[in-house]
């Protein structure tokens, strides 16, 4: 910092001696007329002009008058508030009038405002000569402003870093180096009391509520968790949760768990999250979670980390089962990823060496209350019908969804 700082010492003398810091304060930014003679008069003539204008104002049977710019013919302009117009009415010329101000002029003053103009456009032509020149001399100067900035930034950065750490109690986790042999596990994941961030700061903010942590483990030998459970119970929050931990551990930033927690350090985080598609490219839902779920098969490593939150929904639910399960197994089994599903398909809690994780939720007297937990084991009931009537479908509806949803569990059996 230092360094850089007396390195751009020379620099700094060069603005200092150029510029007209004073208009610069004012966003007016111009070449000191100090810095040449020829622009010394040209300047001298330009503060004759705006401390005549300045006469002009004080005179003005008013309080609080401004000289503000306006739009042309009139270029500039006295202004006071719309209480204050009928001080001035009918003594000087109108300019515009709204519903919080009046702007009105004089012909003195329109003299004024033209020989300013006149007197402007001289220095810009008399500056710009001078302008070129100091642009070539700050040019040289570009790698000292390019090491400052470098240096800025990284400070600006780890100070945000330490002030959230601070102010949203985040810990440092403990790293786990990886082996220098590729095809050995990066070691063993271990997050405690995890927290999403972003959720945890929004929903105190907008329902006054505290976020509800999860534990997460994981190792390599058990390398794939299928998270089921309700609609709004926490299934994507929870993978989610676990991605930004990973990402803000490799950026240098503290994480939101509590102390004792382990993570490896990944070469990849891959997400296929969220249902979009892109008309104009003739790209359907589905088609898009196919191209995502493909790059994911296709890119990621052992050392990658994947969410995957619900895949194969746009399709049928035999063709969808298909398609997840085979892409979980080729994960877990071929690639040997830490992954992370959230799915529907309670079917998936089969696949062979899943871990399987639930979002609890509690019904009492036909109503869901979510509890935002996550828990070992798996679940065999999604909640749909009771997410319905939660969002206020009428009874009926929901009594024969849960009908026909029971016919069909039974067929199943059959």
């Amino acid at each position: 910092m230092e360094s850089a700082v007396r390195n751009m010492e020379g620099f700094m003398r060069l603005v200092e001696s150029t510029l007209d810091l004073e208009a610069a304060s004012h966003s007016d930014f111009r070449v000191d007329a100090k810095f040449d003679p020829n622009l010394g008069a040209i300047g001298e003539q330009r503060k004759r002009i705006c401390k005549d204008m300045e006469v002009l104002r004080s005179k003005v049977p008013a309080d609080n008058v401004r000289i503000v710019d306006c739009l042309a013919p009139y270029i500039k302009a006295f202004r006071v508030s719309r209480k204050q117009m009928a001080a001035v009415s009918g003594k000087y010329k109108q300019v515009q009038i709204n519903k919080a101000e009046y702007l009105f002029t004089s012909e003195k003053f329109m003299d004024l405002v033209e020989d300013l103009v006149q007197v402007e456009k001289e220095y810009e032509k008399k500056s710009a000569v001078v302008i070129k020149k100091i642009v070539s001399v700050a040019s040289s100067y570009f790698s000292v402003v390019a090491e400052l900035a470098e240096v800025l930034g990284t400070i600006d950065v780890l100070t945000s870093f330490a002030v959230v750490s601070t102010m949203c109690k985040l810990t440092r986790p403990v790293l786990v180096e990886p082996p220098i042999e590729k095809t050995l596990s990066i070691g063993d994941l271990k997050l405690i009391r995890c927290r999403h961030l972003l959720v945890e700061l929004r929903s105190l903010e907008l329902f006054g509520t505290d976020y509800i942590p999860n534990d997460v483990a994981m190792t390599a030998q058990e390398n794939i968790q299928i998270i089921t459970g309700p609609n709004m119970g926490g299934k994507s929050t929870y993978i989610r949760s676990v991605a930004m931990a990973v990402l803000l551990n490799q950026i240098g930033c503290f994480v939101a768990c509590d102390a004792g927690s382990r993570l490896p350090i990944f070469e990849s985080i891959m997400c296929r999250v969220g249902a979009s598609d892109a008309q104009v490219r003739g790209i359907s839902t589905f088609m898009q979670e196919m191209i995502e779920a493909a790059t994911i098969v296709n890119s990621a490593n052992n050392r990658s980390l994947v969410i995957i939150d619900e895949l194969g929904r746009g399709t049928s639910t035999q063709d969808g089962f298909g398609l997840a399960w085979a892409i979980s197994k080729f994960l877990k089994e071929q690639v040997g990823a830490f992954v992370f599903f959230a799915t529907h398909f309670h079917e998936l809690s089969q696949l062979p060496g899943a871990v399987n994780r639930h979002v609890a939720a509690s019904v009492s007297d036909k109503k869901l209350t979510l509890l935002y937990e996550v828990r070992n084991g798996p679940t065999s009931n999604s909640f749909g019908p009771n997410v319905a009537a939660l969002a206020g479908y009428p009874s009926h509806v929901v009594e024969d969804a849960i009908l026909r949803e029971q016919r069909l569990v039974l067929a199943s059996r059959e």
